[in-house]
Protein backbone atom coordinates (compact mmCIF):
# COMPACT_ATOMS: atom_id res chain seq x y z
CA UNK A 1 0.00 0.00 0.00
CA UNK A 2 2.71 2.59 0.87
CA UNK A 3 4.46 1.84 -2.45
CA UNK A 4 1.20 2.52 -4.28
CA UNK A 5 0.80 5.88 -2.50
CA UNK A 6 4.38 6.86 -3.33
CA UNK A 7 3.82 5.83 -6.95
CA UNK A 8 0.67 8.00 -7.14
CA UNK A 9 2.60 10.96 -5.68
CA UNK A 10 5.40 10.34 -8.18
CA UNK A 11 2.97 10.28 -11.13
CA UNK A 12 1.30 13.47 -9.93
CA UNK A 13 4.60 15.30 -9.60
CA UNK A 14 5.63 14.21 -13.09
CA UNK A 15 2.43 15.75 -14.45
CA UNK A 16 3.44 19.25 -13.28
CA UNK A 17 5.67 21.00 -15.82
CA UNK A 18 8.99 21.81 -14.18
CA UNK A 19 9.08 25.33 -15.64
CA UNK A 20 5.78 26.06 -13.89
CA UNK A 21 7.24 24.98 -10.54
CA UNK A 22 10.40 27.00 -11.15
CA UNK A 23 8.50 30.17 -12.08
CA UNK A 24 6.16 29.90 -9.09
CA UNK A 25 9.10 29.32 -6.76
CA UNK A 26 10.87 32.43 -8.02
CA UNK A 27 7.79 34.69 -7.94
CA UNK A 28 6.17 33.79 -4.62
CA UNK A 29 6.96 35.26 -1.20
CA UNK A 30 6.99 33.38 2.09
CA UNK A 31 3.45 34.25 3.28
CA UNK A 32 1.68 34.87 -0.05
CA UNK A 33 0.03 38.08 1.14
CA UNK A 34 -1.48 36.75 4.38
CA UNK A 35 -3.36 39.38 6.39
CA UNK A 36 -2.53 40.45 9.96
CA UNK A 37 -5.67 38.61 11.13
CA UNK A 38 -4.41 35.36 9.59
CA UNK A 39 -1.08 35.85 11.42
CA UNK A 40 -2.92 36.40 14.71
CA UNK A 41 -5.03 33.27 14.23
CA UNK A 42 -1.96 31.22 13.24
CA UNK A 43 -0.21 32.23 16.45
CA UNK A 44 -3.24 31.11 18.48
CA UNK A 45 -3.41 27.79 16.63
CA UNK A 46 0.25 27.05 17.41
CA UNK A 47 -0.80 26.83 21.06
CA UNK A 48 -3.80 24.60 20.28
CA UNK A 49 -2.29 21.86 18.12
CA UNK A 50 -4.07 18.50 17.90
CA UNK A 51 -2.37 15.39 19.24
CA UNK A 52 -1.57 14.25 15.68
CA UNK A 53 -0.08 17.67 14.84
CA UNK A 54 2.09 17.50 17.95
CA UNK A 55 3.34 14.02 17.02
CA UNK A 56 4.18 15.00 13.44
CA UNK A 57 5.77 18.27 14.58
CA UNK A 58 8.22 16.30 16.74
CA UNK A 59 9.45 14.67 13.50
CA UNK A 60 9.39 17.77 11.28
CA UNK A 61 10.95 20.31 13.63
CA UNK A 62 14.65 21.10 13.72
CA UNK A 63 15.32 20.00 10.13
CA UNK A 64 14.92 16.28 10.91
CA UNK A 65 13.36 15.32 7.56
CA UNK A 66 16.01 15.48 4.82
CA UNK A 67 17.49 18.57 6.50
CA UNK A 68 14.46 20.66 5.52
CA UNK A 69 12.95 23.48 7.57
CA UNK A 70 9.23 23.12 8.27
CA UNK A 71 6.94 25.69 9.87
CA UNK A 72 3.80 24.82 11.83
CA UNK A 73 0.46 26.62 11.55
CA UNK A 74 1.89 28.78 8.79
CA UNK A 75 -0.06 31.68 7.18
CA UNK A 76 -0.39 31.42 3.39
CA UNK A 77 -2.71 33.86 1.64
CA UNK A 78 -6.10 33.50 3.36
CA UNK A 79 -5.26 30.09 4.84
CA UNK A 80 -3.36 28.66 7.77
CA UNK A 81 -1.72 25.40 6.77
CA UNK A 82 -0.71 22.78 9.32
CA UNK A 83 2.91 22.49 8.11
CA UNK A 84 4.89 24.26 5.38
CA UNK A 85 8.32 23.74 3.84
CA UNK A 86 9.19 26.85 1.87
CA UNK A 87 12.25 25.47 0.10
CA UNK A 88 10.12 22.69 -1.42
CA UNK A 89 6.87 24.71 -1.65
CA UNK A 90 5.23 21.83 0.22
CA UNK A 91 2.13 22.01 2.43
CA UNK A 92 1.24 19.15 4.76
CA UNK A 93 -2.32 18.98 6.06
CA UNK A 94 -3.66 16.63 8.73
CA UNK A 95 -7.34 15.68 8.66
CA UNK A 96 -9.38 14.64 11.67
CA UNK A 97 -12.78 12.94 11.66
CA UNK A 98 -14.62 16.15 10.80
CA UNK A 99 -12.95 16.11 7.38
CA UNK A 100 -15.02 13.04 6.46
CA UNK A 101 -18.17 15.18 6.28
CA UNK A 102 -19.13 16.09 2.71
CA UNK A 103 -19.17 19.87 3.17
CA UNK A 104 -15.82 19.89 4.97
CA UNK A 105 -14.24 17.57 2.39
CA UNK A 106 -15.53 19.83 -0.39
CA UNK A 107 -14.04 22.89 1.34
CA UNK A 108 -10.73 21.04 1.75
CA UNK A 109 -10.70 20.23 -1.96
CA UNK A 110 -11.30 23.87 -2.92
CA UNK A 111 -8.62 25.01 -0.48
CA UNK A 112 -6.17 22.51 -1.98
CA UNK A 113 -6.93 23.77 -5.49
CA UNK A 114 -6.25 27.37 -4.40
CA UNK A 115 -2.97 26.38 -2.75
CA UNK A 116 -1.91 24.51 -5.89
CA UNK A 117 -2.68 27.62 -7.97
CA UNK A 118 -0.02 29.34 -5.83
CA UNK A 119 2.44 26.69 -7.01
CA UNK A 120 2.33 24.67 -3.78
CA UNK A 121 2.15 20.89 -3.49
CA UNK A 122 -0.26 19.62 -0.84
CA UNK A 123 0.08 16.30 1.00
CA UNK A 124 -2.82 15.16 3.19
CA UNK A 125 -2.77 12.60 5.96
CA UNK A 126 -5.44 11.40 8.35
CA UNK A 127 -4.79 11.97 12.05
CA UNK A 128 -5.09 8.21 12.58
CA UNK A 129 -2.25 7.57 10.12
CA UNK A 130 0.04 9.93 12.03
CA UNK A 131 -0.91 8.46 15.40
CA UNK A 132 -0.83 4.79 14.33
CA UNK A 133 1.92 4.63 11.70
CA UNK A 134 4.21 7.67 11.89
CA UNK A 135 6.98 5.81 10.04
CA UNK A 136 4.77 5.40 6.97
CA UNK A 137 3.84 9.10 7.06
CA UNK A 138 7.47 10.20 7.38
CA UNK A 139 8.46 7.84 4.56
CA UNK A 140 5.83 9.36 2.24
CA UNK A 141 6.96 12.88 3.14
CA UNK A 142 10.61 12.00 2.51
CA UNK A 143 9.71 10.48 -0.86
CA UNK A 144 7.66 13.52 -1.85
CA UNK A 145 10.33 16.08 -0.90
CA UNK A 146 12.90 14.07 -2.82
CA UNK A 147 10.85 14.56 -5.99
CA UNK A 148 10.11 18.29 -5.57
CA UNK A 149 12.26 21.14 -6.92
CA UNK A 150 14.39 22.76 -4.21
CA UNK A 151 13.60 26.50 -4.09
CA UNK A 152 16.88 27.28 -2.30
CA UNK A 153 18.85 26.05 -5.33
CA UNK A 154 16.75 28.32 -7.56
CA UNK A 155 17.31 31.33 -5.27
CA UNK A 156 21.09 30.80 -5.27
CA UNK A 157 21.26 30.82 -9.06
CA UNK A 158 19.30 34.09 -9.47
Amino acid sequence: MPCRIIYVIYLFLLSIPSYFILMKAIEKPFFYGASPEIFRRAKLLRGEMTEAEKVLWQWLRKNQVNGLRFYRQHPISKFIVDFYCHSKLLVIELDGGVHNKFEVAERDENREIELEKLGLKVLRFKNEDVLNDIWKVISIIESAVGLLVDRSKIDEST
